[in-house]
């Protein structure tokens, strides 16, 4: 998933998807999470988890190609972005 949809090269499109499909790993992690015995591997997987959440939510937010940080469908840098953090809590794409 973070490989093919949250790499160097990102679009909405594919954030979208990605997006969709970490709803459906958040389900079947929670199905499985009181019967799991691997404790530390169970926080491993849902700070995984967390951190795929984080990309997946700025790479939306971001409308922008910078550094590491590159979208298909938005090719350039916006000079008034230069410097600048997002947090909302949660992104304001919607599929």
């Amino acid at each position: 998933l973070t490989w093919n949809k949250l790499g160097i090269k990102r679009s909405e499109k594919g954030l979208i998807q990605a997006r969709k499909r970490l709803e459906q790993i958040e389900v079947e992690v929670e199905e499985f999470d009181e019967k799991f015995e691997d404790l530390p591997a169970l926080i491993e997987l849902k700070s995984i988890i967390f951190y795929a959440r984080a990309c997946i939510e700025s790479g939306l937010v971001r409308e922008e190609s910078r550094g590491c940080h590159y979208r298909n469908d938005f090719q350039s840098k916006a000079p008034n972005l230069f410097n600048t953090s997002y947090y909302k809590g949660e992104s304001q794409k919607k599929d």
